[in-house]
This record gives structure tokens, sequence and C-alpha cells, in this order.
């Protein structure tokens, strides 16, 4: 079944039927969630054009995903850092590309899927908000923070590989 966009009021799900049917509830949940908490500017600040979530069934469409991301980039002229950013892609179970992040769903718990959701609207809503110009811990920070209004509870931190940080060292949680 091929995948496709389904649109919620700031988010675009990309996925097949069934799968964007278990997600876009939770993606409109979160949406009025984030609006009620920070209403400015959020509900004026973002465009559902740069914000795509792909939501991929299988490591096979994943890949083939991924492969055509990068091809298109590249094809524009894109240049990606690192020495194999393709092959770290592919081995990876999500990626962000320029207003696209994509997770494989295979052999992920559906709390995790739920999770990864929830952080990338998070990660694309303040990466748009500051014109992809804010640190991205910053972004990822935001993302961490939506996955817990929506789950209760933080789960997987996820930091950015750009700086390394010592998190157990710091005198009190950044988010406080």
């Amino acid at each position: 079944v091929p995948v496709k966009p389904h649109k919620v009021k700031h988010t675009t799900i990309v996925a097949n039927p069934r799968i964007a049917g278990l997600f876009v509830p939770d993606v409109d949940k979160l949406e009025k969630m984030i609006a009620a908490r920070f209403p400015e500017p959020i509900a004026t600040g973002t465009d559902l054009r740069a914000n795509n979530i792909a939501l991929l069934e299988t490591r096979y469409e994943y890949e083939n995903w991924v492969k055509a991301l990068f091809k298109v980039h590249q094809d524009e002229g894109a240049m990606f850092n690192g020495q194999d950013p393709l092959g770290a892609a592919l081995r990876s179970n999500a990626i962000f590309v320029s207003g696209m992040f994509s997770v494989c769903l295979e052999g992920m718990p559906v709390e995790q899927e739920r999770r990864a959701v929830a952080f990338g609207v998070g990660y694309q809503y303040f990466r748009q908000l500051t014109n992809d110009k804010s640190p991205a811990a910053l972004q990822t920070g935001f993302g961490n923070i939506t996955e817990a209004m929506m789950m209760g509870e933080p789960g997987t931190t996820v930091l950015s590989g750009y700086t390394d940080r010592k998190v157990g060292d710091a005198p009190a949680r950044w988010s406080d």
C-alpha cells in the first residue's frame, strides 16, 4: 500500500492509510496540547508543508525512502556532513532531512513509535519557529518536551550529535 500525505493542523503525516489512522489522532491531540500551552507563536508560526513525518512500516520501505530522499537532495546540490551520511541514515531507525522526519516502525514497540512521532512534531515546530537557526540542542530539547507532554513523562531523551554534553553533570535538568 503506497504512502500518502495525511494533514493535521500543523503537521503532515506521510504513511499508508492504516498507519496514518493510528497516528493522526495522536498528532491532533498533541497539536492541541502545544497550542494550549504555547499559544503564540505556535498557532501562527508553523506551516504544515514544512513539518512532515514519514512513518514507514518496514525496513525495506524505510531504506528505499531514505535513499530517495538523499538522491533528491544530492541532485539539488545539497551536501551532507560525515564520512558516510547515507550509510549512517540507513543504519538508523529515524532521520531528519530538510523538513522531513522519517521513522522506521518495524520492530519498534507501539509506545516508542508514539514517542518518536511526538518528538518529531516538537522538533520540527521549534526548527520552523527559529527559521532553522537555533542550536540543534534546543530543537531536540523541544522535541523531548513535546514527547513528555504527549506521554506524561519523558522516555528516551534525544540529544543532538553536534555537541558533546555531560548531561549527568548538570546541576539541574535544562528543561526545568
